[in-house]
């Protein structure tokens, strides 16, 4: 179950609960970092970070797996 620590984790669990109520035969996927064609500031910055062109962190309390947006769709797509 949801237990946001943030107002960002309240409005997620917030609206996963709308879509539950909505939709009960709706998925919810919870994705990790999304990565794709190195256009956000984000991606840049995480490449630059394992590059060691750059210095920094990401996070210091979480660890996560980016998944390439193609191999994140066609799942998705298969879900709905």
């Amino acid at each position: 179950m949801p237990d946001p620590v943030t107002p960002y984790g309240a409005a997620k669990a917030a609206a996963e609960t709308a879509v539950r109520l909505l939709g009960p035969d709706a998925a919810v996927a919870r994705t990790s970092l999304i990565i794709g064609n190195s256009q956000s500031e984000h991606e840049r910055l995480a490449h630059a970070l394992i590059a060691g062109t750059r210095e920094g962190v990401l996070l210091t309390d979480d660890m996560r797996c980016p998944v390439h947006v193609e191999d994140l769709a066609a799942p998705l797509w298969e879900l709905t």
